[in-house]
C-alpha cells in the first residue's frame, strides 16, 4: 500500500508595466499622481510652461486680482509637476514566486474535492432542516435528526 502523496511545484511571474503612485517633490507637503520615471512629452511640457508664463504675466499686470494670482500659481504647479515625474526612478513591480505543494489523499476511493463537496452539501441541508424544525422547545426527533446531519456534514 502506497503513501498516496502527490508532490507538485509551480512558478508564478507577474509584471506591471504602468505604475500609478502618489509622488511629492517637496518632502510630502503636496502630492501628485503620476507614473514614476515616465518620459514627459516635451511639446506638452512646453505648452504647459507657456500657459503658466502667460498667466503669470496677467497676474503681475493685475496685482489686486487674487483669483488670477491663484490660477497663475496653479498653472505653474501643473507645469512643474508634469516635468517632475521624469525626476523619479522608473518603477518596477516584478513578482517571482515558487510554490511547492504536497498533497495526500484522504481516501483511496473518494477524492478530497468530493469529500469536501459532500460535507458542504450536508451542512447546507442540515441548516435548512434546523431552520424548518426550530420551535420554542427543541425536544422533537426532527431537531435531533437535523443535528445529526449537521454533525455528519461538519465531520
Amino acid at each position: 500500500m502506497g503513501l498516496d502523496i502527490v508532490v507538485g511545484a509551480y512558478y508564478t511571474y507577474r509584471w506591471l508595466g504602468s505604475i500609478v503612485e502618489d509622488l511629492s517633490v517637496n518632502g510630502g507637503d503636496t502630492f501628485f499622481i503620476a507614473n514614476p520615471g515616465a518620459e514627459s512629452d516635451s511639446k506638452t511640457a512646453a505648452d504647459l510652461q507657456t500657459e503658466a508664463d502667460r498667466m503669470a504675466r496677467e497676474a503681475a499686470a493685475a496685482p489686486g486680482d487674487t483669483k488670477l494670482a491663484r490660477d497663475a500659481q496653479m498653472a505653474q504647479n501643473k507645469a512643474d509637476v508634469y516635468k517632475a515625474q521624469a525626476l523619479f526612478p522608473k518603477a518596477t513591480r516584478d513578482y517571482h514566486a515558487m510554490t511547492l505543494t504536497l498533497q495526500k489523499r484522504l481516501s483511496n476511493r473518494f477524492s478530497v474535492r468530493g469529500i469536501v463537496r459532500s460535507g458542504l452539501s450536508l451542512t447546507g441541508l442540515a441548516s435548512l432542516l434546523l431552520l424548518a424544525t426550530m420551535q420554542p422547545e427543541l425536544d422533537d426527533w426532527s431537531f435531533a435528526v437535523a443535528m445529526g446531519v449537521l454533525g455528519v456534514g461538519m465531520g
